[in-house]
């Protein structure tokens, strides 16, 4: 424990204040003038010892002084028995040292991916580099996708692998990653969740201005068609709910030969129990069918455009919003049905969102107020536009005098249409076994693997700008890859282990930036752990640390 460790007392950026006879110190961030007072914004690091003059810290003190060099050293003063020195040429802490790393994110990183299988099955891919691989994963969980800031991190954290890799030698980790090697890891890594049912999200194309990157082609994206492209799928597994599989390839492919590719892909994996979670785009009757006769079911949004969504609104809407069909503690509601659509038998989950129909209703009323300023411009048209009367009756008026005036109304019929419908929203699936909850949720985490799909493609912009090297980038995509499944499992064990509501909301870099502060300190060569906060201990307790 750290509490009663002395250390020097700061000799600048410093404030006293005594309360009750205990003199707290406070580290300055910064002083001010109000109403001709001097003002202060600090923060308390800890108290005076009345008898040596040193400072007992506390966890907050290291936020400031994290090292003994010179550098983090600056402004603290000498003391009996304790004076700032550089680290000795053994690399242990010279007398009065001290030193500070992180440790929380890499204990709990290191916990998570032993838990998991993944250090199992990367030693197993990569048995002279796995330590290394690892190393530059942690550091994309924990600092990000820059590798700007990997050697920075190392140097800051405690770590059972101690070798710090630089710049360099990081891109020639990267580039020494071979397919074969790969491959093996894939096959592994399929082979632990066998028996989960496996989601493919359907293949996203990222775009590129690079005119130099060979696996990047033209493709199919309207305004975009002039762009390179490289099309990237993701496979995750359901009951862990990690990814286990990624793809790239740069075929410039339709929606119909895009998804029938897909298939085949997913085929040649060995992948038995697969979901596709598609887009709307990919709505056709010969893809669907497509996907049944290959024996995966899909999910997939049903387009406004279609008559068939109308239809269906109008002959079941009526039974949504009941109880029963509330799901979880959310404002939606869900319910099945069986039909057959474009000749298929297939199962209709409609859901109905207050906050989505709350927005849509406010939204609709906005563009009306808005149409209404705009009508006062349009007195002397005939007819009105298109955009007015979709929801305006147009009524002349002529006075005694022979003058014409115009009012305007407002087809409340028409509006009362749009209304009814707004909040709700549709999925078919070929899967009759699903759930609304499941559809819900499954439907909805398109959004966080939408997210990293942008990582990806901002990642390979970055990297391919810095580099113009595939193998390169191939190789940090990789090791996001091995990143994407430490930072889903935490996520996924947080939500469903804890009951701490602002534990769940708090994200992946919050949860780093907690756990970081967890610090190992070395002063006269030993060791000691901060004090744990609460926070802390609810994460670690929820990935399952030994010991929390």
């Amino acid at each position: 424990m750290l509490d009663n460790l002395p250390v020097p007392m700061p000799t600048s950026h410093k404030a006293i204040k005594p309360v009750k006879g205990v003199r707290y110190v406070y580290h300055v961030l910064n002083s001010y003038r109000e109403n001709g007072k001097s003002k202060y914004k600090c923060v308390c690091i800890g108290k005076e010892d009345r008898e040596t003059g040193l400072l007992i810290p506390n966890e907050r003190y290291y936020s400031f002084y994290p090292r003994g060099d010179k550098a983090s050293l600056q402004g603290m003063g000498e003391a009996p028995g304790i004076k700032p020195s550089g680290v000795q040429s053994n690399g242990n802490p010279g007398p009065g040292e001290i030193r500070s790393h992180h440790y929380g994110d890499c204990l709990a990183l290191d916990h998570v991916s032993g838990e998991i299988g993944l250090t199992q099955t990367l030693k197993a891919a990569f048995p002279n580099d796995y330590q290394r691989l690892l190393k530059l994963a942690f550091s994309m969980v924990s600092e990000g996708n820059s590798m700007s800031d990997n050697e920075p991190w190392q140097m800051a954290t405690y770590s059972d692998f101690e070798d710090t890799i630089d710049d360099i030698q990081t891109d020639s980790i990267f580039a020494s990653i071979e397919s074969s090697q790969k491959a093996k890891f894939f096959e592994q890594w399929i082979n632990k969740h066998e028996k989960d049912r496996h989601i493919l999200y359907d293949v996203t194309a990222i775009q590129s201005y690079s005119k130099k990157m060979p696996t990047l082609e033209l493709g199919y994206h309207g305004k975009y068609d002039n762009l390179q492209q490289l099309n990237l799928s993701m496979y995750y597994s359901h009951t862990s709910g990690v990814p286990i599989y990624y793809n790239t390839y740069q075929e410039n492919l339709n929606n119909n030969d895009n998804l029938q590719f897909m298939v085949n892909h997913t085929k040649s994996l060995g992948l038995k129990d697969v979901l596709f979670v598609l887009d709307r785009c990919f709505y056709e009757d010969i893809n669907l069918s497509n996907i049944i006769n290959s024996g995966y079911n899909f999910i997939i949004p049903l387009p406004q455009s279609r008559s068939v969504y109308t239809n269906l609104l109008s002959k079941y809407r009526h039974t949504i919003r009941n109880n029963n069909n509330k799901i979880n503690d959310n404002k939606v509601f869900g319910q099945k049905f069986d039909e057959r659509i474009d000749g298929l038998d297939l199962s209709v989950h409609i859901f109905y969102d207050m906050e989505i129909a709350f927005r849509d209703d406010q939204q609709l009323y906005d563009y009306i107020n808005t149409l209404k300023s705009d009508l006062e411009q349009l007195t002397n048209q005939n007819k009105l536009p298109t955009k007015f009367s979709k929801y305006f009756n147009k009524r002349v008026i002529k006075s005694k005098s022979g003058a014409t005036t115009y009012e305007y109304e407002l087809k409340n019929d028409k509006i009362d249409d749009i209304l009814k419908f707004n909040g709700y929203f549709i999925f078919i699936t070929s899967d009759k076994t699903l759930n609304p909850s499941f559809i819900l949720h499954t439907y909805r985490k398109r959004d966080s693997i939408e997210k990293q799909f942008m990582v990806y493609k901002n990642a390979i912009e970055y990297w391919h700008s810095k580099t113009k090297d595939d193998d390169i980038t191939n190789g940090k995509m990789f090791l996001q890859f091995i990143s994407l499944i430490l930072k889903s499992y935490i996520k996924q064990k947080i939500n469903v282990s804890c009951q701490n509501d602002n534990l769940q909301k708090l994200s992946i870099n919050n949860i780093m930036s907690v756990l970081k502060e967890y610090r190992i300190i070395h002063l006269n060569n030993n060791e000691y752990k901060t004090t744990l906060t609460n926070l802390q201990k609810d994460i670690l307790a929820a990935l399952g640390v030994p010991g929390f």
